[in-house]
């Protein structure tokens, strides 16, 4: 009779708790590490899409308060101030005293016209009465800003430096930036100085003239007006030549504009 061999292929119940258990810790450590990857790809495909994103992330917050969705219509109550008798060529300067006086910073027109950088060279005309030499707006206010003798204007350099002054570290110069920056800006409750014509409309009516620091390209219609609103098609301002608030046209005004240079001074 051959050997009973039954009992070598028994198993041992010991072998099979030993098993489970090792089974189960194998589970638990892939179930926890496909759980953490699952969660911060979850964390960064929100992140991306513009989804909330968990609590326990911490974000840094925004330097600067650009609304992601700008509203469709915006209108600043700035109050109005008129450029004249006293400042008969005086738009910058009263444009900016208005800004100030809605940021908290009382300030007269006529304070700012005496404080403001000028460039000091005299004009000069040929026989057709045609400027052939003057200063640079780009370097101080050209010309007599009370009107008394000629004068022309000021461009955002000067104006932001002379706004720094009263709100220290706080002028923004948004020269050159997009209208949509202009308008974004706008919607964040700042009033913007722009340069633009008396027509807030493109025009061809250019001169140029010599200065000491180079060739200028102006034009007498130019003018500066304080930004305050806007909707779909127009533009809300304050003009400072009549002292009144105006609805113009948006897509003419910006073109005027980019034609100035695409000129903007706010603060923060």
């Amino acid at each position: 009779m051959p050997p009973d061999n039954t009992q070598k292929h028994q198993t041992n119940p010991m072998h099979w708790l030993i098993l489970l258990g090792l089974l189960v810790t194998i589970g638990k450590f892939a179930w926890d590490l496909w759980s953490g990857q699952a969660s911060a790809s979850q964390t960064a495909e929100s992140a991306e899409q513009g989804q909330p994103i968990p609590e326990s992330t911490t974000v840094a917050p925004s330097a600067e308060l650009i609304p992601l969705n700008r509203p469709a219509s915006v209108i600043l109550p700035v109050p109005i101030l008129q450029q004249r008798p006293e400042l008969y060529n005086g738009c910058e300067v009263t444009s900016l005293a208005m800004l100030l006086n809605y940021a908290g910073q009382p300030v007269s027109k006529l304070e700012l016209a005496r404080k403001i950088r000028k460039d000091p060279t005299p004009e000069v005309v040929d026989s057709a009465g045609r400027t052939v030499r003057w200063g640079n707006p780009e370097l101080g206010f050209v010309g007599d800003v009370t009107g008394n003798r000629r004068g022309y204007s000021v461009y955002h350099g000067p104006i932001a430096d002379l706004l720094d002054q009263y709100l220290p570290d706080r002028a923004v110069d948004l020269t050159r930036a997009s209208f949509d920056n202009v308008l974004d800006t706008l919607a964040t409750g700042k009033p913007i100085v722009v340069w633009v014509t008396e027509e807030f409309a493109p025009t061809n009516d250019w001169v140029t003239w010599d200065s000491p620091s180079g060739r200028v390209r102006a034009t007498f219609r130019e003018h500066c007006v304080l930004l305050t609103g806007y909707d779909a098609n127009q533009l809300t301002l304050n003009d400072p030549l009549d002292g009144t608030r105006k609805q113009v046209d948006r897509a003419n005004f910006q073109r005027a504009w980019e034609q100035l240079g695409q000129q903007a001074v706010t603060y923060r």
